[in-house]
């Protein structure tokens, strides 16, 4: 029988990874201990898997030597395992398994709107990356990131341009999460998915707020639900509370199973430029509006990553600036 290695760190990914298991192999699932930690607990059923590992860290270098014993471990348990599917193209970890294990197949996950920008990341040429990468191989570990992958995508008309470290593509469409799909009631309400903007220092906290304030404007008459993402902390949005008809949802779980979840639909679903976009359509065959904001309110270093969603939705999607 074959053996595959999962190693999942956030819901969505975990999502896509359920697409992808083959029930007639052997699938070993771990989870990485995040700050979605407790929202894979809730997620993840142990019966869909012939093993799960709950792996107490997160996956930096420090994790690695501190639990030297555990790695070698995996890297002599797994060793030349048919198939290696991974999650993050970042994490020390997973780059010390995806080098380590020489599996015959390495897939990496679909990460949202972080995939169009994999191509120009910068962590990977900057020194404190190189001394990490010497700093480990002194203990017999190679981190360097990994090449020759394999991505699993979201089938979108966007098509995403593949970055050189790939070789191929494959591409899913939830076709076993729609069979879960129950009947839905449509809602009167606006629903705005949230980005972690804030989290991720790409707005100011001042400038999203006003930039969600605009938004919420455009619908004056309607109520207004913010799902927040999980990395979005509420008191930073509790001044939208004193509008008129806003409510604030923090994230329990993937946003793709939250509409499912409640047996409703909104009237309209807005996004600034979420991963969840694609996904959303996807899944439920909705059409979801996308709000940019202007660069006026986003950091100077980040404008070009804006430029580049703004690019990947304008070649289908109607997108509108704030």
């Amino acid at each position: 029988m074959k053996n595959n290695l999962y190693l999942i760190i956030q819901p969505l990914q975990y999502l896509q990874a359920l697409e992808l298991v083959d029930r007639n192999e052997f699938n070993t699932l771990f989870v990485l201990k995040t700050g979605a930690i407790d929202q894979m607990k809730r997620l993840v059923n142990e019966s869909d898997w012939d093993r799960v590992v709950w792996v107490n860290f997160s996956g930096t270098v420090l994790d690695i030597i501190k639990n030297i014993v555990f790695v070698k471990s995996i890297l002599e348990e797994f060793r030349g395992i048919e198939k290696l599917v991974v999650s993050s193209f970042y994490n020390e970890f997973v780059n010390c398994l995806a080098n380590g294990l020489q599996s015959k197949e390495l897939i990496l996950l679909e990460d949202g709107n972080a995939t169009l920008l994999l191509e120009h990341g910068v962590k990977y040429n900057s020194f404190r990356f190189k001394i990490k990468k010497v700093f480990t191989f002194i203990f017999g570990f190679n981190v360097q990131p990994m090449s020759k992958v394999n991505l699993y995508l979201l089938k979108r008309k966007n098509v995403i341009d593949l970055p050189s470290f790939a070789k191929n593509a494959y591409y899913f469409d939830f076709k076993r999460l729609k069979k879960r799909l129950t009947a839905f009631q449509r809602s009167d309400k606006v629903c705005f998915i949230s980005s972690a903007f804030i989290n991720a220092g790409i707005m100011k906290k001042s400038n999203y707020i006003n930039f969600l304030k605009e938004v919420i404007n455009v619908y004056p008459s309607k109520t207004f639900e913010i799902v927040l993402h999980r990395f979005d902390n509420a008191e930073d949005f509790s001044s939208l509370l004193e509008l008129d008809n806003v409510f604030i949802t923090e994230s329990t779980g993937p946003i793709e199973l939250m509409f499912n979840k409640n047996k409703s639909l909104p009237s309209k679903v807005i996004s600034a430029g979420s991963g969840a976009t694609e996904t959303l359509e996807t899944i439920y065959g909705i059409k979801v509006e996308v709000v940019l904001p202007h660069l006026k309110w986003v950091e100077e270093e980040f404008h070009q990553q804006m430029n580049i969603m703004v690019s990947h939705f304008n070649k289908h999607h109607i997108v509108s600036r704030l």
